[in-house]
């Protein structure tokens, strides 16, 4: 090998080894800044109600205060309570034409997974348990129409919204959902 391969080789290595730095430092980036933005909306969501309180605490009289103040609480607490979820939603991994027979440790960090179109729900392999505080909780295997295999890696679950065997209805398209969230 001549030293003018070798300087090209090096040259070569150090631009790859750059261009790699620079994606995982793009990616790092992109992420803090998705995490900073959710905070930031999640504070400001919180901060505005706390200062309506304040205001509206300050006009009003004395008696009906109270109330008021309640009322805004009350408000604030359920447009947080409801914003969270969806920006943990819209933060979470996602896997994509996921085939049911591969095993489910693949895709152990989804957040949403979309399955192949060979997937369907089992209604036979379907059960519910009627649990002592009322409510049945139900499973369904997530098959696959191509890999016929008595294991079961994926489930769909939902509560009261199925029979103790082989009726599962916890989707309004629940043989053709496709795909869920892991909660």
């Amino acid at each position: 090998m001549t030293t003018c391969s070798i300087v090209v080789v090096v040259v070569v290595v150090v631009v790859v080894v750059v261009v790699v730095v620079v994606v995982v430092v793009v990616v790092v980036v992109v992420v803090v800044v998705v995490v900073v933005v959710v905070v930031v909306v999640v504070v400001v969501v919180v901060v505005v109600g706390v200062v309506v309180v304040v205001v509206v605490a300050v006009v009003v009289v004395e008696e009906e205060v109270v109330v008021v103040v309640v009322v805004v609480v009350v408000v604030v607490v359920v447009v947080v309570v409801h914003l969270a979820p969806r920006t943990e939603v819209s933060s979470v991994r996602t896997y994509e034409n996921v085939v049911p027979s591969e095993n489910s440790a693949i895709v152990a960090d989804a957040g949403r997974v979309s399955f192949a179109t060979e997937a369907f729900l089992d209604q036979r392999r379907s059960v519910g348990f009627a649990a002592e505080d009322g409510h049945t909780y139900c499973v369904a295997p997530v098959a696959s129409r191509v890999s016929r295999t008595a294991e079961v890696n994926f489930w769909a679950v939902g509560v009261d919204c199925c029979s103790l065997q082989g009726h599962f209805e916890c989707s309004i398209q629940a043989q053709r959902a496709g795909s869920g969230l892991a909660w």
